[in-house]
């Protein structure tokens, strides 16, 4: 298991080899985006790929990241920028309507970790409220990525310690929520026909998002 301090220094180091910009599906973009509400919390919000269109849509952001380096490049956005962990989260109880955590779950060491972060999501968003993560589709993205390396492309990410499969996303996320969405990525030809094909058959692609909505805790309402 990685230390916190590993875990800060791969991001603060993967700043400098890798730029997550804005994705080219748009129909995934439009998906994910529709989900949020409110007040939005960026988790891992990287190069403000969702950060800039949420705002553009009038939303109050919270843009939070491990590398400081990317939260630099931020500023001036209009989103309140932090550095925070997944896992402790310092926020008060229902602070957001939206938890969005795209490509960041795969990145917490173990299933521990993500079970923890699902539930600090959970505490922190609001009655109502929406988590939207997306994440690789470990059967099929480990496979890809390897053959993508051998003709010369980008190797896999070190820092992917936790991939999970279709069915291991989906059972862990029905620990705390009720699931509302599950979509699919293609992830290799942008055309929207074929985008759409494969959006419902997320258990092919090489990634997942899931909509959900948490379960009240006990005693709530």
């Amino acid at each position: 298991m990685i230390s916190e301090m590993d875990a800060k220094r791969s991001a603060e180091a993967e700043v400098s080899v890798r730029s997550f910009r804005e994705s080219k599906y748009a129909d995934w973009v439009r998906d994910i985006l529709s989900h949020a509400r409110g007040a939005v919390l960026d988790l891992g919000c990287g190069d403000g790929a969702f950060t800039r269109p949420l705002l553009e849509r009038g939303h109050a952001v919270v843009g939070s990241d491990l590398a400081l380096g990317r939260l630099a490049a931020l500023k001036g956005l209009g989103a309140a920028l932090l550095e925070a962990d997944a896992v402790r989260l310092p926020f008060r109880d229902r602070s957001f309507d939206t938890v969005l955590f795209t490509e960041v779950l795969e990145h917490l060491p173990d299933r521990s970790a993500q079970r923890e972060a699902l539930r600090e999501f959970a505490r922190v968003l609001r009655p109502g409220g929406r988590l939207v993560l997306t994440t690789p589709n470990r059967p099929v993205y480990r496979p890809v990525v390897r053959l993508w390396s051998w003709f010369g492309g980008q190797p896999p990410d070190p820092t992917h310690f936790s991939e999970l499969s279709l069915s291991e996303l989906r059972a862990l996320v029905a620990e705390t929520y009720d699931i509302v969405q599950v979509r699919g990525k293609f992830g290799f030809v942008a055309w929207p026909p074929l985008q759409r094909f494969f959006a419902g058959r997320p258990g092919w692609c090489y990634d997942i998002m899931v909509a959900a909505a948490p379960r009240p805790g006990p005693g709530q309402p």
